[in-house]
């Protein structure tokens, strides 16, 4: 079973993996994003590196972990041209369209395993890095869950945390250890 969420709206042009890397720093979590990525060209599986500093007892362990990415154009992102007399004659198709800053906005889709809670937790973490850098928006098809405020999917997050430490008190969280970048 396969878990969803959706990230309207952003522009790959502006995403830096450092930045992206420094803010989740900035919210408690040491997170690495595979060095050969460019987001922006990048389709399938992406992997992270996460220590599992804040999860009790894991302090000197590192994790991977990653899900599926599909980016497509926004919707937005199309538009039909104005017909003129040589253009009706001869049919039009929509063409793409750049934004006023030239730059193409892409809708995401995270594809994680249902039963992987990691996968869940780093959805949701890129999410909130758009929602907060780009004014994006983050929606979960499964449950309806519109994210338009960044205190939205803190909130999941923290909830997502607190269900880790559960799994993991009791034995039944899946964590796989990180050796190396393949």
């Amino acid at each position: 079973m396969s878990w969803d969420f959706n990230v309207i709206k952003t522009s790959l042009d502006d995403f830096v993996v450092t930045s992206f890397e420094e803010f989740c720093k900035a919210k408690g979590y040491t997170v690495s994003v595979h060095p050969d990525i460019v987001l922006k060209r990048h389709s399938g599986f992406l992997p992270f590196k996460i220590e599992g500093d804040f999860l009790p007892g894991l302090n000197d362990k590192s994790f991977i972990t990653g899900f599926e990415l599909y980016s497509d154009l926004s919707e937005t992102a199309t538009k039909t041209p104005s017909k003129g007399i040589l253009k009706s004659l001869f049919g039009g198709k929509p063409q793409p369209v750049a934004s006023a800053l030239n730059e193409e906005k892409h809708d995401l889709v995270l594809n994680c395993s249902g039963s992987d809670l990691l996968e869940i937790f780093m959805a949701h973490l890129l999410g909130l890095y758009f929602v907060e850098s780009q004014g994006c928006e983050c929606y979960d098809p499964q449950d309806g869950i519109e994210y338009k405020e960044p205190k939205q999917i803190e909130k999941t997050i923290n909830d997502i945390v607190e269900e880790l430490k559960v799994r993991l008190s009791n034995g039944t969280l899946k964590l796989y250890d990180f050796e190396e970048w393949i």
